[in-house]
């Protein structure tokens, strides 16, 4: 970085470079995105005048404004630019006084609102770039954000303009003067703290723009000299491109403002603060005078209670009450313009169109505390609502010994008033509401051994160290002699691979092919990801000159090379070894973990692993040693995802726990070799949410959802479509919606066999599970292919049952579509990847914490699985974070294809009514098939465990029927019992009658 830093300062003028150097001094310590802490307001739209305090980490912010980046700009019914920019969220970079509104903690973003400033903003809309002004603050390592505005390059416009914004998040907010302090003017403070503001941004936007060689537009945009700095979050106009974000990768420096503004000479650091002895009002020169009695120790009020007015023992009976109803408090938003508090009225009951509307319950300014009253009277309750039961005040102004009466019958036994109490003619220090903190949700239980109490920062991350092309004159000179082509075979090899005293190629590695080695070619081009290739000879023929220069034995010293012998490059790609050369076997896009637990986290290329990691999305840091506090919270956090799914009863973790094991599995794969078991997801209906769940796992794990596959009967075809798996290296892939049993040879021999070999779809040439990822046509990362079944009454049978891990999803509403789920959830695969970043941080550091124990002694002994005895090491991470070992959701005889229908039609019949007592079978049918018919069927998960799982024809009611009769005695159902999850013990039963079979279902009890 220092090198990075001199070599920037080396193109800057005086002037930038005295702004540089003050920016340099004025910085924080260097800190993870995750831990930079961001204070703001955020508004629904542009038009809003109550928005919401957010507290968030820098990661957060960069994850919220990603989402936008892409999402078109909302519409609006007049179809104007304007309007619809209007409609965007707003941020503003302040803290203001909250209020309690309709049950909301709510601010406002006046100048009079603001008690802090917490970022600075750059708003430009000359066209010109801030890439200059990017690498400075890159180089010095500030933290900031960088958002193209949405009306920036509009498509269709003859001369698209670039606009942008950025802001700086401050170390410390910017604390204004205290107005509600004793002896200040509130009003006119905060007009002359806005007016300070304006001149404090100005100067420090003058002198950025400049870093950046940019003008600062005293004229153009007076808007960013507001204390009220707003702008929007960013989305994409019509036609257009997604807007640019740009941000630190993984952490930051924060301004230290008050540093900055001293070394650029700018005097006026500390906000104004307006007295109330400079400003001549009749109301201001009493409050003067009391505070001389104050000062001089006598009495400032008219009675025993000292420093209290009607107004503020008013307020201090009703603010600790809530309504009993809502869990309201009492006492609302404070009006500043009538220096008083709206209240609930303790009679409101009584409301006579309140009620009748049902707004009894609502603020508004008919019932208030007034702090202060007209010509200096001491202010207190009031209530116009028409019927009030307050009858000291005839339904208006009720006394003060009423209302403190009433709030000590309630419970309020602090109120300081004394006997006698008359009141003072003016109020100085207006009391702020208290605020409850809001309950934590409960910590889940876990045992994470060894789990340390503190824990260790993340590692700062180190910048890449791909080696850089030697210059002319270091070139490794090779010899052109006809005579020795092994000579310049070794030599060229040499020179790729270079060593200590000179640069190889940054390009090119070896990787391995079988027990043979093949070189390949890195293709890094500007904002796409980078992918590796097998060399060719058209693109090495011009790239290895520029690591050799190659000469005939009769140059002259200072000739500048010749091209190699073609027959020279064909053989040096037809090598098969390539001593001293990178090894590569992959390409990952996040996070690995090496063999013994230590975390990859730098993007570039890592020769003890052989990979190159580059991040395509944002990836958080996480701890190598995380705490117990920190393991906690991620645990909820990740299975927090599967709060809405209704998991089979009395097997809910275990269904967690499979679930999560897929994930650990993609991040854990570095780790070790072998095999890797198959996922299934079953339902007893349609609808039921089982690719949602698929694709929430590989999106937290790969950043992508799973690709689909179908199944086939034909083995051939199955082993086709394992072959065009392999070609193209997908990293998840599910079989979806599997019909009946899951049973196939093929991916049976696929999942537990190493040396599993096909052929490519319309070729001879083989294709061999363990040559992935081995210099084959790209290599796109390490992992093997996990694979996802799922289906609609999902059984397994022959030998697959022990091969997969099974999840099951017991919906009884009857209607899956419409389940409820958490709001915000409804889109699950959308919320999961605008969270993605924080859920994979969440699925990283469960897997660090693990190694970390792990490497402090823990140590679990688990039951062999068979086949996958490597994988093993995903089980013990799972049940080391306190969830049930995922072996125990393998196939089992409970789950073949013959038992695991039995268990469905059973259950199913118990849904159905037949619980100790019989129906006729045909009645049974019939009622399947007309509810099916309807728009919200009751029983589709029995009607399609039927048609699906046992390939009953539910069309006709008498084949129907016949087929169910055959199906019952073909498996020999009749007389077993089926044992649910609550212990209860089932017996079906089948009987004639001269009306037809019956049906029933009996409870064994010993």
């Amino acid at each position: 970085m220092t090198q990075q830093i001199e070599a920037l300062k080396s193109t800057l003028s005086e002037d930038q470079m005295s702004v540089f150097d003050a920016l340099e001094a004025s910085r924080g310590p260097w800190t993870h995105n995750e831990r930079i802490r961001l204070q703001l307001m955020r508004f629904p739209n542009g038009f809003a005048e109550l928005g919401q305090e957010v507290k968030c980490s820098l990661a957060d912010e960069i994850d919220y404004r990603l989402q936008f980046v892409g999402k078109p700009m909302p519409k609006h019914c007049s179809g104007e630019m304007k309007k619809r920019k209007n409609l965007q969220p707003l941020e503003v970079g302040i803290a203001v006084e909250m209020d309690d509104y309709k049950g909301l903690v709510v601010g406002g973003r006046k100048k009079e609102d603001v008690t802090a400033v917490t970022w600075i903003f750059l708003d430009n809309d000359s066209g010109k770039s801030g890439v200059d002004l990017r690498k400075c603050l890159d180089a010095l390592e500030l933290a900031y954000i960088f958002a193209e505005s949405s009306t920036s390059r509009l498509a269709g416009d003859s001369n698209p303009i670039l606009k942008w914004h950025c802001f700086l998040p401050l170390l410390q907010p910017k604390k204004l003067a205290d107005r509600k302090a004793p002896g200040v003017s509130d009003v006119d403070t905060a007009e002359a703290a806005a007016r300070w503001w304006g001149r404090v941004h100005g100067h420090v936007a003058r002198n950025l723009l400049a870093l950046g060689g940019l003008d600062y537009d005293d004229e153009g945009d007076k808007s960013s000299d507001r204390i009220v700095q707003g702008h929007y979050v960013p989305h994409k106009p019509d036609g257009s491109v997604a807007r640019s974000l740009g941000y630190p990768a993984q952490g930051g420096r924060l301004l230290d403002l008050d540093k900055f503004l001293a070394a650029t000479g700018f005097d006026e650091v500390e906000p104004p603060v307006v007295r109330l002895e400079d400003i001549e009002q009749p109301r201001l020169r009493a409050a003067r005078d009391l505070d001389a009695m104050a000062a001089a120790g006598t009495a400032g009020d008219n009675g025993p209670t000292v420093g209290e007015t009607s107004g503020s023992l008013c307020f201090k009976a009703l603010s600790p009450l809530s309504c009993p109803t809502t869990g309201r408090r009492l006492v609302g938003k404070y009006d500043q313009s009538k220096d008083g508090y709206e209240v609930l009225c303790p009679w409101r009951h009584t409301h006579n169109s309140a009620v009748k509307a049902g707004t009894e319950n609502d603020y508004s300014d008919s019932t208030m505390i007034f702090m202060s009253g007209k010509d200096g009277r001491s202010g207190g309750f009031s209530c116009f609502h028409g019927g009030c039961a307050a009858a000291a005040g005839q339904g208006q102004a009720v006394s003060t010994r009423e209302i403190l009466k009433w709030a000590r019958e309630q419970g309020n036994t602090s109120i300081p008033d004394k006997p006698g109490w008359g009141g003072c003619s003016v109020m100085l220090d207006t009391p702020e509401p208290e605020v409850e903190a809001a309950p934590l949700p409960p910590t889940p239980s876990t045992s994470f051994a060894m789990a340390p109490d503190v824990e260790e920062e993340p590692p700062r991350p180190t910048h890449s160290s791909a080696s850089a092309l030697p210059d002319r004159a270091e070139r490794m000179v090779i010899e052109i002699t006809m005579g020795d082509l092994q000579g310049m075979i070794d030599h060229g090899i040499e020179a790729l691979a270079g060593g200590e005293q000179r640069p190889g190629h940054p390009s090119f590695f070896k990787a391995s092919v079988g027990a043979a080695q093949a070189l390949v070619e890195l293709v890094e081009t500007p904002g796409r990801v980078p992918y590796i290739r097998p060399s060719k000879a058209l693109t090495l023929a011009p790239k290895i000159q520029q690591v050799s220069k190659w000469v005939l034995p009769t140059d002259s010293a200072d000739h500048q090379g010749r091209a190699p012998l073609d027959r020279t490059i064909k053989e040096i790609l037809a090598a098969g070894s390539y001593p001293g050369m990178r090894s590569i076997a992959g390409i990952i896009g996040t996070p690995a973990f090496h063999a013994d637990g230590v975390i990859l986290q730098t993007p570039g290329y890592n020769p003890s692993m052989g990979v190159l990691y580059h991040p395509t999305h944002r990836v958080p840091l996480v701890s190598p040693d995380p705490c117990l506090a920190t393991l906690r919270e991620h645990k909820a956090r990740l299975l927090d995802v599967l709060r809405d799914y209704p998991f089979k009863r009395g097997e809910e973790d275990l269904c967690r726990a499979v679930w999560v094991s897929a994930i650990f599995t993609r991040l854990l794969r570095t780790t070790f070799r072998g095999n890797v078991p198959m996922f299934i997801v079953s339902s007893g209906d349609r609808g039921s949410g089982k690719g949602k769940l698929i694709d929430a796992a590989t999106i937290i794990s790969d950043g992508v959802t799973a690709e689909t596959v179908g199944f086939a009967a034909d083995e051939a075809e199955n082993e086709r479509i394992i072959g065009m798996i392999l070609k193209n290296e997908a990293p998840v892939v599910v079989i979806d919606n599997i019909r009946g049993v899951l049973a196939s040879t093929s991916y049976e021999q696929f999942l537990t066999t190493p040396s599993f070999s096909t052929r490519e779809i319309g070729a001879s040439k083989g294709i061999k599970k363990d040559d992935r990822n081995k210099g084959r046509e790209q290599v796109g990362g390490l992992a093997d292919t996990l694979f996802w079944a799922n289906g609609t009454g999902l059984v397994t049978g022959g030998d697959m049952s022990r091969r997969v891990l099974r999840i099951d999803i017991d919906d009884t509403s009857g209607s899956p579509q419409d389940r409820r789920v958490t709001p915000g959830r409804e889109g699950l695969v959308d919320w999961v990847r605008q969270n993605r970043a924080r859920l994979l941080e969440a699925a990283l550091t469960l897997c660090a914490g693990y190694f970390s124990a792990r490497r402090r002694g823990y140590r679990v002994q688990l039951p062999t699985f068979a086949s996958f005895e490597a994988w093993s090491i995903v089980r013990e991470v799972v049940v080391w974070m306190g969830l049930p070992d995922p072996i125990l959701a393998r196939g089992k005889a409970a789950t073949d294809d013959t038992d695991t229908s039995f268990n469905f039609f059973v259950e199913n019949l118990l849904s159905f009514g037949v619980a100790d007592k019989e129906l006729p079978q045909i009645n049974i049918v019939k009622t399947l098939i007309d509810d099916n018919k309807t728009k919200a069927p009751k029983h589709s998960g029995f009607y399609n465990s039927l048609a699906e799982a046992s390939k009953i024809k539910m069309k006709d009611v008498d084949e129907a029927n016949r087929q169910l009769g055959e199906w019952l005695a073909k498996y020999k159902y009749i007389g077993r019992t089926y044992k649910a999850p609550d212990g209860r013990r089932w017996k079906l039963d089948k009987r004639r009658t001269k009306a037809g079979w019956l049906i029933g279902v009996w409870e064994q009890k010993d």
